[in-house]
């Protein structure tokens, strides 16, 4: 590929991991453009004008994905990711080769980049602000009340991607004076639309990130300490909003620090104990596989909120020592420590009065970290964070003029590029993972015509749904929803035909679902509901 495809790619990347969108989840349909344009990426491969440090960082943080996935809860979900979240070892992978990629860019391509990544970012700023004000005709699945998500399936992802691009607009508008009332504006725009999500950790990371500014610029030095004491003043603030949300936190993190300390013996749906429970603190229980280990340990949830099957522990730390194990985590502590003292070298090394980039860069790249340490981050702001991250390990200073590293056998790039080609052509339908959630939706949508169709033509929808519900669970050996779902189906079906055999079936299930997460509230009603339908013993 011509050197001066690849600015193009990256582009073009951005565009469709901010704005592509698809009913129900999103994510699947990201993470196909974002693998489709590493493995176009990585037939420029390898891991061209960056150190050899940043290189084996980022193999290494690579070999601790492939391993977790290899021996994963469930290895094909685990590489494509969750149908809701869609993000596996693919993601992972295509996120090493984009960083990869990307430090050989020049100063003229990543400038391209900056304006890209602006553009877009007031684009998803402006339509989340016309959800905030209630103006928004499509009604989104993944929505939460009051709190928009534009394009990029979550309010907290949204914030992750406008931390990231708001330092870069600055950079913008500092660079291009003639142009600095348009960047500035889309600053405005971008703040807003942060302000609007509600999502603290983006906020705060903004604030300390101006104190960061006030410390690197000399002409702001007077104003230094009354902008800390605001800042902490703020910070603190910001931090006692939503209590209740901090308490969810904390008994996630708890959860999630239990599992890892003392895995549990997970059963799938084929009653077999997981094999491996000694050595998930090690290798952990693979990529985008966090819910069936956490709600074995969660706990002290309020009422309302106590059937939330969580799926992340909402801490970057904990996420990846869950997903990776502490492979995975040492791995990527690495990755994080170079990336910092390779942008701390540099802001050594250049007045930030002189090197605007360097300190947008700085800022993006530690509002995102500080985001993460309460949050997740999805397909769309990881594609701009792993950008932003190759930039940062650049070699030779700004990186204006990199030296290519020298090229791996050809047969190598070629053969990883195919790879994330087949990867991109199956991760739109979400892989297993997507097969299971179709079959659930439509067991749920049988389900549904069943309750409101007569007796006759109800148990004919509830079996049907129930089969589906089986097969679902027999594909996701460790999703106790969709056993739960059988069991309540069957339930209903023989509710209505009284037939043994159907109360049966559904006390198996209920079993199944209660040997996968014998905490799960729901199971009692369901339980009553079978006694109910057995009757007493004659």
């Amino acid at each position: 590929m011509p050197a001066v495809i690849s600015p193009i790619v990256f582009c073009l990347l951005l565009a469709w991991t901010t704005l592509a969108v698809a009913p129900g989840a999103s994510e699947p349909l990201k993470l196909t453009g974002l693998a489709a344009a590493a493995g176009l990426l990585a037939l420029r491969l390898p891991f061209a004008g960056i150190a050899r440090s940043a290189r084996n960082a980022l193999l290494a943080y690579a070999f601790a994905f492939v391993l977790a996935t290899l021996l994963a809860l469930e290895p094909e979900v685990a590489f494509f990711g969750s149908r809701a979240r869609g993000q596996g070892s693919l993601a992972a992978l295509s996120l090493v080769v984009i960083a990869a990629t990307a430090a050989a860019l020049d100063l003229r391509a990543r400038e391209r980049i900056y304006v890209t990544a602006g553009v877009l970012a007031s684009l998803v700023a402006a339509y989340g602000l016309v959800q905030w004000l209630g103006f928004d005709r499509w009604n989104w699945a993944q929505s939460i009340p009051g709190r928009p998500a534009a394009t990029l399936s979550n309010p907290s992802t949204l914030a992750g991607f406008l931390g990231l691009s708001l330092p870069l607009t600055l950079y913008l508008a500092w660079s291009r004076p003639h142009q600095r009332g348009l960047w500035l504006a889309a600053v405005a725009l971008q703040s807003a639309a942060v302000v609007a999500t509600a999502t603290r950790s983006v906020l705060i990371g903004l604030t300390l990130s101006a104190l960061l500014l006030g410390f690197a610029r000399p002409s702001l030095r007077r104003w230094r300490l009354p902008v800390a004491v605001m800042i902490v003043l703020l910070s603190g603030t910001l931090a006692l909003q939503r209590l209740e949300s901090l308490d969810d936190r904390s008994n996630l993190w708890q959860a999630a620090a239990h599992v890892i300390t003392d895995p549990p013996g997970l059963v799938d749906v084929h009653g077999v104990v997981d094999p491996l429970r000694r050595w998930r603190p090690v290798m952990g229980f693979g990529p985008d596989l966090q819910q069936a280990p956490l709600r074995t340990k969660l706990s002290g949830m309020r009422s309302d909120v106590a059937a939330w099957q969580a799926d992340r522990a909402h801490q970057i730390a904990l996420d990846r020592a869950l997903e990776t194990g502490c492979l995975g985590l040492a791995t990527g502590l690495a990755l994080c420590l170079l990336v910092a003292m390779t942008l701390l070298q540099r802001l050594r090394g250049v007045s930030p009065a002189l090197n605007g980039e360097v300190l947008a860069l700085t800022c993006a790249l530690g509002i995102w970290f500080l985001h993460l340490q309460l949050s997740f981050a999805l397909t769309g702001d990881r594609s701009l964070a792993w950008i932003l991250i190759g930039f940062a390990l650049a070699a030779g200073g700004r990186g204006d003029n990199p030296t290519p590293a020298p090229r791996m056998a050809k047969i190598w790039p070629v053969l990883l590029a195919l790879g994330l080609f087949a990867g991109a052509a199956i991760s739109v339908r979400g892989g297993r993972a997507g097969a299971a959630e179709r079959l659930f939706t439509q067991g749920q949508q049988r389900y549904a015509q069943a309750m409101a169709s007569e007796p006759a033509v109800a148990q004919t929808n509830l079996i049907e749904a129930a089969r589906r519900f089986e097969r679902a669970a027999w594909i996701r050996p460790h999703d106790s929803d969709a056993a739960l779902a059988a069991a309540s189906a069957w339930v209903e079906a023989a509710a209505i035909a009284r037939t043994p055999a159907l109360i049966e079936k559904a006390q198996h299930w209920l079993d199944k679902a209660a040997a996968m997460d014998p905490r799960d509230p729901r199971l009692q009603p369901v339980a009553e509901r079978i006694g109910e339908v057995r009757g007493p013993p004659s």
